[in-house]
């Protein structure tokens, strides 16, 4: 295989949709209607487990690549001298909007999965993705210069 590094997304999806790229990892939601369309073939999710859009698309592991998982999320944060009850009052109010049924299905429809990780939650989570791709980003050696 070759690396073709692209700027963007959108720049690399009509070179594979025209077949002058052979495969791309991308986000669900940039490729859930190519697939649909039939333009594109779907080969397996890169989450843990399957997901629900796409509920006959295999995983990683179950395609024989064991302890491969590439999330992609998504979060929301402020400032890190903004005061606990502008937090605390953000966390609830988005909470509640991330809680409707409109939300939800619309988040879901793309392949998406609303969490709503609280603020300590959310900063563990991030602590712990550094961690992984720091040890991923040492083993292959890549400088980030």
């Amino acid at each position: 295989m070759v690396h073709v590094p692209y700027k963007s997304t959108n720049l690399s999806i009509p070179d594979l949709v025209s077949g002058r790229v052979d495969l791309t990892i991308q986000v669900m939601q940039v490729l859930i209607p190519l697939v649909r369309s039939g333009k594109l073939k779907a080969l397996a999710i890169t989450s843990l487990k399957r997901s629900p859009v796409l509920p006959d698309l295999p995983t990683m592991a179950e395609s024989g690549v064991d302890g491969y998982e590439l999330v992609n999320w998504q979060g929301i944060v402020v400032p890190s001298g903004t005061p606990g009850r502008v937090v605390d009052k953000l966390y609830s109010e988005i909470l509640a909007v991330l809680k409707t049924d409109e939300v939800r299905q619309r988040f879901s429809d793309q392949g998406s999965e609303v969490v709503g990780a609280g603020p300590k939650e959310f900063a563990a989570y991030i602590k712990l993705e550094l961690k992984k791709w720091a040890r991923v980003v040492a083993k292959i050696h890549l400088d980030t210069r």
